[in-house]
């Protein structure tokens, strides 16, 4: 086991401390946030735009960065929602945590291809992971696999057999599940027995109901914070630590690198922040954020937003300050990552800020009233006809200027010896004939030069 060294940081000040610790975890694309609201996800959809949530009239909005204003409104609920968005791999889904609805946008048609009502509140939870849908239910304690596109339910669920803190699934497929009573287990889901595998359950002293999980690419990070206990599993380095014990509720990244990984601790003014083989503990009270919301780790920088402040500080791996604030219209901000942008938006919020890979941060119009509301229940286009297929029994017609085809049996064929000898008489074309006009080929009537005989195409 390895162990990391903490560093606490208290009013901007460090002091060092030889105390284990360990390792945080790395943002869920998936997004609940303990009931806060606080949450957003867009993820890894690569078409340059991006899906917001816009609470107050129950919509999602596509926005292009690159023009810096809103190109699709889709009504997904009534007003007055609190909106999750979970988008990956050509997926939008969408889940309301007012009422508990689950809605599934097939992107190529902007349709909802599928509803489901799940939980309301925080106890229920989306994940997506290699082209498969997760339906957490917390309170319960289960985990459902759901088709992406019907959200029906697909095999067995899971039952832990009591509540679960939280679930989340890694890059790699599999998901991890921390039970209320502290027991990590380690899932991987079966086609062949259409049912959850069970690969591992292990006990964590000093997790609880409280517990967070943080997945990376693979593996992931139990985050015990009432307990003091960090513990990072799958990832090739299981590492154990403890830190100073921190009551209340813990906000980590949805996802994050997993050698810069922040978590905020909104009651005691504090995020904690794994740096390569150091734990730091950052009062961002004292630099201006005394109720710091969910972190994001863009490019080396840890971006936390500021409840009440109405602003976004900005930290390097050493918990210091690595650049500006960020000011928002004075609502809450939230934090959206997708196709390598970071969108700060708020609540009811006109317009957001766009921050590029260099830190530059530009404005983007989320809310447009002219633009027009698509119902994603309105009936799809109707699909034209198919062209009928040709008849066998219709007769073949003969092309123009061609010779008709030979006689059956053994008689003489057309213009051979014996035969009847066929000359045009002219070149004028022949009504309703296709293809005659203005520079095409006309189609010439025939005429016998002998006396037609029973065998003879004059005949």
């Amino acid at each position: 086991m390895k162990r990391f060294a903490r560093r606490v940081f208290v009013s901007n000040r460090r002091q060092s401390a030889s105390v284990g610790a360990a390792v945080l975890g790395v943002l869920l694309l998936a997004g609940a946030a303990l009931g806060t609201g606080i949450a957003r996800t867009a993820v890894a959809v690569s078409d340059g735009l991006t899906w917001l949530g816009d609470d107050e009239r129950g919509e999602v909005v596509q926005v292009n960065p690159a023009s810096g204003r809103p190109e699709t409104r889709l009504a997904v609920a009534g007003g007055d929602a609190q909106l999750d968005i979970v988008q990956r791999d050509g997926m939008l889904v969408v889940l309301d945590r007012r009422t508990g609805q689950i809605t599934v946008i097939d992107l190529a048609t902007l349709l909802a291809s599928g509803r489901r009502q799940a939980a309301p509140g925080a106890a229920s939870k989306v994940l997506l992971t290699g082209g498969r849908l997760f339906i957490v239910d917390r309170t319960a304690g289960t985990i459902a696999h759901a088709d992406p596109v019907t959200l029906a339910d697909v095999g067995a669920p899971w039952s832990a057999g009591q509540a679960l803190a939280d679930a989340v699934a890694d890059d790699s497929g599999l998901v991890w599940a921390a039970a209320a009573d502290g027991a990590l287990h380690t899932l991987e889901w079966s086609d062949a027995e259409s049912k959850f595998l069970e690969r591992e359950t292990r006990p964590v002293p000093g997790a609880g109901p409280r517990t967070v999980l943080v997945p990376h690419a693979k593996g992931v990070t139990l985050l015990g914070l009432e307990g003091g206990v960090v513990l990072q599993v799958g990832t090739g380095r299981d590492d154990t630590g403890n830190t100073d014990p921190r009551p209340g509720d813990v906000l980590a990244a949805q996802s994050s690198p997993d050698d810069l990984v922040p978590a905020a601790v909104p009651g005691s003014g504090v995020v904690v922040i794994l740096a390569g083989d150091q734990v730091l503990s950052v009062d961002v009270g004292a630099l201006g954020c005394p109720k710091p919301g969910r972190p994001a780790v863009f490019h080396d920088r840890v971006y936390v937003p500021c409840l009440g402040s109405g602003k976004v500080i900005v930290l390097d791996g050493e918990g210091q300050r690595a650049g500006d604030d960020v000011h928002t219209d004075g609502g809450d901000p939230q934090l959206v990552f997708d196709d390598d942008r970071l969108f700060i938006q708020t609540r009811g919020g006109e317009t957001g800020i766009v921050v590029d890979p260099d830190g530059d941060t530009s404005a983007v119009r989320v809310r447009d009233p002219e633009l027009p509301v698509t119902d994603p229940e309105r009936d799809p286009p109707p699909t034209p006809p198919s062209p009928p297929k040709p008849d066998p029994d219709e007769p073949t017609r003969t092309r123009p200027n061609q010779p008709p085809p030979t006689s059956r049996g053994n008689g003489p064929s057309v213009n051979a010896p014996g035969s009847p000898t066929r000359t045009p008489t002219s070149t004028t074309s022949v009504p309703g004939t296709p293809g005659a006009g203005p520079g095409q080929p006309r189609a010439s009537p025939w005429r016998c030069s002998t006396a037609p005989t029973p065998r003879s195409p004059c005949g």
